[in-house]
């Protein structure tokens, strides 16, 4: 676990959101098993609770991405799984690295072009 990590008492240290998509469907456009979907989801929240104290994960409405690859939309229904963070926290390289290593682990598992993680402003296609 990061160092200082469950000292921040709300006061004046800036903080920026962290998200990771955690997709509905594959690649190929067929929907993921509700237990596959889950067991991203609950990773995800364990990574970003021992990163950043904790996270919440919410369904989102609908999602879209434009696949260069089938040069199409792809539709979805994800689940975004965010924490805010201190800024030192979030961009730390070891964090950077544990959030690539659980995009990558989605992107495998899960039959995906790409995962999408947002880390204040900046949104990274992994």
């Amino acid at each position: 676990m990061s160092q200082g990590v469950h000292d921040n008492d709300g006061g004046d240290e800036k903080s920026i959101l962290v998200f990771i998509v955690i997709p509905s469907h594959a690649e190929d456009e067929t929907l993921l098993p509700d237990k596959v979907k889950d067991k991203w989801i609950r990773e995800a929240q364990t990574i970003f609770a021992k990163l950043f104290t904790g996270s919440t994960a919410f369904d989102a409405r609908a999602g879209s991405y434009w696949s260069e690859t089938k040069s199409k939309i792809l539709w979805d229904k994800p689940v975004i799984v965010e924490s805010w963070a201190r800024v030192e926290i979030a961009t730390d390289l070891q964090t950077l690295a544990s959030i690539h290593k659980l995009a990558l682990g989605i992107k495998a598992k899960m039959n995906q072009e790409c995962v999408m993680v947002g880390i204040d402003s900046v949104i990274h296609f992994i």
